[in-house]
């Protein structure tokens, strides 16, 4: 067992005190076993969909199945917890409850002890600073109710498909320069909703009037059923479409719209009319921007999420 396996551990503990069930079930432990090394974990935002994103995040970071996009230690783990229940007692109103005495507590009082030990005494004391910043979390989602993104009806159980952060690029085709800030691309896939990859300022909501649009594409690296992307944003008020294709289009034209909508509030899934249909690049295409506080126009995305 290595420290990211624990890591791992850690993070199906928080999916199934926040899901309230198990991510995987099967006949035998075998077969479960196999569903954790196979699968992506079901989207926890689906099972409890008043969660907050950046919780999500916590999940999504700890249970990846690439080992080098984990937290890279469980005090890592612990400071995001930390985070994610100073911001979910404000949801929840609780700024002198229970979940902030837990705050005040941990994780400092335990890295205050960890730092006169070493070893597996150290590593169990960030274990279990992260299971009760775990627990305490849970419990404030549970006071919130429904404070979650807004899913289309009859969408049924979503999982998430896996991508890395190397399968996100820009896509900014002729009348545009080619290019829109694709070095940061791949933030939308990085599971930090801290991270926003930002489009270009423009001097009106239509982009200035030089083009139609401009967007990112996932690569899903093979044709997949997809029937839904989630997008989040520090940003509302904009709005985008949503193509498919199997080889990459030179212009918008030669795509397949399947959706698209306004980004009403700062988290939205959008569902993907393919059908059965398989596809393997799925574009977001922003078509009109929020105005910033320059008095200038963009947008930004901070996570994307493909869902079968």
């Amino acid at each position: 067992m290595t420290a990211k396996s624990d890591i791992y551990s850690l993070g199906i503990v928080l999916y199934e005190m926040l899901a309230g069930e198990v991510p995987f079930k099967a006949d035998s432990s075998v077969m479960v076993a196999m569903k954790h090394v196979r699968e992506g974990l079901p989207d926890v935002q689906r099972r409890r969909p008043e969660i907050s994103a950046a919780l999500a995040a916590i999940v999504e970071r700890a249970t990846s199945k690439e080992v080098d996009n984990r937290y890279e230690s469980v005090d890592d783990m612990v400071r995001d917890l930390e985070d994610a229940l100073t911001y979910e007692a404000a949801r929840a109103g609780d700024t002198e409850g229970e979940a902030t005495a837990v705050l005040r507590q941990l994780p400092g009082d335990a890295r205050t002890q960890a730092s006169r030990r070493h070893g597996l005494a150290r590593a169990g004391l960030y274990a279990l600073a992260a299971t009760v910043l775990a627990i305490a979390v849970a419990l404030l989602i549970t006071r919130l109710g429904g404070d979650g993104d807004h899913v289309p009806s009859g969408m049924g159980d979503l999982s998430k498909i896996q991508l890395g952060s190397r399968d996100a690029r820009d896509y900014d085709p002729i009348p545009g320069d080619e290019q829109e800030n694709g070095a940061t691309a791949g933030l939308v896939l990085d599971g930090n909703p801290q991270t926003v990859w930002q489009t270009e300022r423009y001097d009106n909501a239509e982009l200035g009037n030089i083009k139609d649009g401009v967007g990112l594409i996932l690569d899903a690296g093979r044709a997949v059923v997809a029937r839904a992307i989630r997008v989040s944003t520090p940003v509302e008020g904009w709005k985008l479409e949503l193509y498919v294709a199997n080889s990459v289009p030179s212009s918008v034209a030669d795509w397949t719209r399947v959706g698209g909508g306004t980004m009403s509030s700062r988290k939205e899934t959008f569902n993907l009319d393919t059908g059965t249909q398989r596809f393997r690049y799925f574009l977001v295409w922003v078509t009109k921007l929020a105005q910033d506080p320059s008095g200038r126009w963009s947008t930004g995305i901070s996570e994307l999420r493909l869902l079968g």
